[in-house]
C-alpha cells in the first residue's frame, strides 16, 4: 500500500500528459511509439491518407514503387541501430532482410568496377583492373574496412547515454578519426584524382547518388558491406506498416488527412495546432517531425528560427540538399543486373546539372515486387536544392512541366536500351517524379529528400531541435540530424521523445 501511494502521483502526471505530433513518417511514429512507452497520450497529425513522409511507396499501373529504400542502416542483429528498429517495430526478424552481394556495379565504358560486399573480393577485383593504382586500393579499403566497424550511437542523446555506449562511442571515435577528419574534408572528385585508372576515378566519383563527400560514400559502402545495410523484404511499405501497427497496438492515435496549416503560440508556448479544416488540436508538447524549414517558415510565420539550419537552408550553394528525377519503368523480372547498375552516357542536361551517368535499380530481388513477371526498374537522377527554382519556373507552365517530364523518360529509356538491350520488347514508364513532387507531396524544402550534405567547413547538425521563445515545442527529424536517411530519423524521432520526458519530468 505505501508502495501504491508513492505510484500514485506518478501515475497521474503520466497518464495527463500529452503530446501532438506533425507527420507520420519514420521521426514522428518513432517518437510517437517512445512516448507512448513512457505513457503519454499521442495524436499524430498526417497530411495524406498513409503514413511514411518521404519512406513511401505508391501504385501506378499495377506496380508498385518503392519511393525510399535502397538499402537500411541497421539490420544487424550486434548494431543499436538494430535494436532500436526492432524496439518501433521497423523490423521483425532476420528472415525478412535481402542482403544482396554488392553496393553496386559501376561500368565505365565496358570496364566493371564492382563494390562487392566481400571486401578482399572487391580489392582484388579493383587491383586486377588497375595494377598501377594497387597502394591506393589498399589504402582505400583499410579506410572502408576500419568505417565497417562504427556503430551509430542512437541510444539517447550523448549527455543521456549510458556509460557502457559513451565509452563504445568514444573507443570507435579514436579508432576511426584519422578516415574521418580525413574523408570529411575531401569530395569524392578530389579523392579520384589520386588514382590512375579512368575506371576506378569513375566508380569514386558516381558510385553515390548526389554530391556527397569521401567519408559519406565510404561509410555508406561499409555499412552494406559488413551486413548492417540490408533490404528489408517489401521495402518502405513493410516497415511503415510495421511501425504503424506498432504505435497503434500501443494505444497511440493517428489522424491521417489532417494537414496542419499554423501552429497557434500564446505567450512562450505553443496553443495548439490548427488544422486545414479549421479545427485546433491542443496538446501539452508539440513535435514538428515534418520539414524543419517549412515548419519555421511556414507554420510558425518566420518567427521562430532555428540559425543553424535556417542559415544552410537560405544558402543552397554552400549547403546544398540532394534531390533527384526519380524515373520507374516496368520491365521484365527475369533480367538480371547488378544492383544498382551505373553507367556513362553521353551527356545531357537537366536543371542546372550535366548528367553523364544513370543509376539503375532493379527490384526484382525483392519477390513481393514481382507482379505478373514484371519488376520495377528505377532510376535516380542527380538533383539538388540548387536545381530548385528552375523546376518551380517550369512548373508554372504546366503543359511544359509535364512535357519535358515525358522527354526526359524517353531519353532515359532509349539509353537504357541501348546499354542493356535485353530490355528493348519489354520496358514501359509508370511514373516521373521531380524535385516539385517530393516538395508537393511532404513539403520538403526544394525537393530534397534528405538533410543538408556534408560540408567542409561546417559538417554535421546536431540539435536539439529546441527553437527559442517557445518551451514546449521541438523540432525532429532529419534536419536536425544532419544528413538525414533513415537512421537518423530513426534516432532524432527518438532523442525528442527523450527531451519531452525530461522536460515534463516523466522517466521511462
Amino acid at each position: 500500500m505505501l508502495l501504491l501511494f508513492y505510484l500514485i502521483p506518478y501515475i497521474i502526471i503520466r497518464m495527463g500528459k500529452s503530446v501532438a505530433i506533425i507527420g507520420a513518417g519514420i521521426s514522428g511514429l518513432t517518437a510517437g511509439i517512445y512516448l507512448r512507452k513512457a505513457g503519454f497520450k499521442v495524436t499524430i497529425l498526417e497530411k495524406h491518407t498513409m503514413a511514411g513522409g518521404l519512406c513511401t511507396y505508391w501504385e501506378r499501373k499495377g506496380m508498385r514503387i518503392d519511393g525510399c529504400i535502397h538499402w537500411m542502416t541497421g539490420t544487424k542483429p550486434t548494431s543499436l541501430t538494430y535494436l532500436r528498429w526492432k524496439e518501433v517495430g521497423a523490423l521483425h526478424n532476420q528472415e525478412e532482410i535481402i542482403y544482396l552481394p554488392t553496393w553496386g556495379v559501376v561500368d565505365f565504358h565496358g570496364t566493371k568496377v564492382p563494390f562487392y560486399c566481400d571486401l578482399d573480393k572487391a580489392e582484388e577485383a579493383w587491383i586486377n583492373i588497375s595494377r598501377d593504382d594497387t597502394k591506393m586500393i589498399k589504402k582505400f579499403f583499410k579506410m572502408v574496412r576500419k568505417i565497417a566497424s562504427v556503430d551509430l550511437p542512437i541510444e539517447d542523446p550523448i549527455r543521456y547515454m549510458s556509460l557502457k555506449t559513451k565509452l563504445k562511442f568514444v573507443k570507435d571515435l579514436i579508432r576511426t578519426f584519422p578516415y574521418y577528419t580525413k574523408g570529411m574534408k575531401k569530395s569524392c572528385e578530389e579523392y579520384a584524382a589520386k588514382f590512375k585508372h579512368p575506371a576506378i576515378k569513375n566508380a569514386i566519383v558516381n558510385i553515390q547518388p548526389g554530391e556527397g563527400n569521401l567519408y559519406s560514400m565510404m561509410y555508406c559502402y561499409a555499412t552494406v558491406a559488413c551486413g548492417n545495410g540490408g533490404i528489408p523484404t517489401g521495402g518502405s511499405k513493410t516497415v511503415i506498416d510495421n511501425m504503424v501497427d506498432k504505435f497503434k497496438s500501443i494505444r497511440g492515435k493517428i489522424l491521417f488527412d489532417s494537414e496542419v496549416t499554423k501552429i497557434e503560440v500564446e505567450g512562450k508556448n505553443v496553443s495548439g495546432l490548427r488544422l486545414y479544416n479549421g479545427e485546433l488540436v491542443k496538446a501539452d508538447y508539440y513535435l514538428a517531425c515534418c520539414d524543419s524549414c517549412y515548419t519555421m517558415i511556414n507554420l510558425l510565420d518566420n518567427k521562430y528560427q532555428h540559425k543553424k539550419i535556417m542559415q544552410r537552408y537560405l544558402d543552397p550553394v554552400t549547403h546544398p540538399a540532394p534531390s533527384c528525377v526519380f524515373i520507374n519503368y516496368a520491365v521484365d523480372a527475369s533480367i538480371e543486373l547488378p544492383v544498382p547498375y551505373i553507367f556513362n552516357v553521353p551527356s545531357f542536361k537537366i536543371a542546372n546539372k550535366t548528367i553523364n551517368h544513370l543509376n539503375i535499380r532493379n527490384y526484382n530481388y525483392d519477390n513481393t515486387q514481382i507482379r505478373n513477371g514484371k519488376s520495377v526498374l528505377q532510376v535516380l537522377i542527380d538533383q539538388d536544392s540548387n536545381d530548385y527554382e528552375w523546376w518551380v519556373k517550369l512548373y508554372k507552365r504546366k503543359n511544359e512541366y509535364l512535357s519535358f517530364k515525358e522527354k526526359i523518360a524517353q531519353i532515359v529509356l532509349d539509353l537504357i536500351v541501348k546499354q542493356v538491350p535485353e530490355y528493348k520488347e519489354n520496358i514501359s514508364l509508370l511514373d516521373v517524379a521531380t524535385p516539385i513532387t517530393f516538395n508537393r507531396y511532404t513539403n520538403a524544402s526544394r525537393g530534397s529528400f534528405m538533410s543538408f550534405l556534408f560540408n567542409k567547413k561546417k559538417g554535421v547538425i546536431m540539435t536539439k531541435g529546441k527553437l527559442k521563445g517557445l518551451n514546449n515545442f521541438l523540432l525532429s527529424g532529419q534536419y536536425v540530424q544532419t544528413p538525414g536517411g533513415l537512421p537518423l530519423a530513426l534516432a532524432s524521432g527518438k532523442y525528442s521523445a527523450t527531451y519531452i520526458k525530461k522536460m515534463a519530468k516523466v522517466r521511462g
